[in-house]
């Protein structure tokens, strides 16, 4: 699909604290459609709605992006986790939708293949993840949340005008989509979401003051090295080099 398809969320509201508010009869409808019922059956997934994301394939609902033609500075009301796209003021993107792979790949198959691709190799696993309801609507809004992730240890980096550098030096082939304008010099951490055969998809977080907390602040991609390796020294069986390295893995809150 091309970069340019259409945004989950396009149009501006008049108030954007009611964002949640404003999509959620849409969600509730959606909730009760045959597709969904479907996805949920055969996934084994929770079907609960988490402040604009489901909890079914929630991994990959975490790679929504802003095009940096349409990023906008920081809202101070924290109307939505910073993991969901609703706390973004304007149009937000689907990283799903760059991937090529899905044409003819019908919608009740969808989740079982991205899962066969890409979760193995990640080793992603989502352990938990709430959201904190302003009223008892499931669908209405929320003043808060905190998504429980396993994974590999988050690689410190640094930020400097949208490039990440590695030890002092820029980590080549990857791009970034930061979430607002506003953004700094600062030290990031990159979490691996996605991974396909010459693609990385991950998110970029900030630690907050917790241990073992952090916030997003946007989200990379990074092109896979086509380097080969032998399997064993002296083989003449090659493989690729891993995607990312996930030898060690930790458990980590996004709020």
């Amino acid at each position: 699909m091309a970069e340019d398809s259409g945004p989950l969320f396009p149009k501006k509201i008049t108030y954007p604290k009611d964002k949640l508010i404003a999509i959620s009869s849409v969600a509730r409808m959606f909730s009760q459609s045959k597709i969904f019922r479907q996805c949920v059956q055969e996934s084994g997934s929770n079907p609960k709605y988490l402040a604009g994301l489901w909890r079914v394939g929630v991994e990959f609902q975490l790679l929504w992006y802003v095009q940096p033609s349409h990023q906008r500075s920081q809202n101070e009301s924290l109307r939505a986790p910073s993991w969901s796209w609703a706390k973004i003021d304007g149009a937000v993107y689907n990283m799903l939708e760059l991937y090529d792979g899905w044409e003819g790949v019908e919608t009740s198959e969808f989740y079982g293949l991205v899962e066969e691709v890409s979760i193995e190799e990640s080793k992603l696993k989502v352990l938990g993840c709430k959201t904190q309801l302003v009223t008892t609507d499931p669908y209405g809004e929320v003043h808060g949340g905190s998504l429980k992730l396993r994974c590999p240890v988050p690689e410190r980096v640094t930020l400097v005008n949208r490039k990440l550098l590695r030890r002092g030096w820029r980590i080549r082939f990857v791009r970034t989509y930061l979430d607002f304008l506003d953004s700094k010099i600062c030290d990031v951490f990159m979490v691996p979401i996605w991974v396909t055969y010459d693609s990385v998809f991950g998110l970029l977080l900030e630690r907050a003051k917790e241990p073992g907390t952090y916030h997003r602040v946007g989200l990379y991609r990074m092109e896979r090295s086509n380097e080969l390796r032998p399997v064993e020294k002296g083989s003449i069986v090659y493989e690729r080099e891993a995607a990312i390295d996930s030898s060690q893995l930790t458990t980590i809150a996004i709020t």
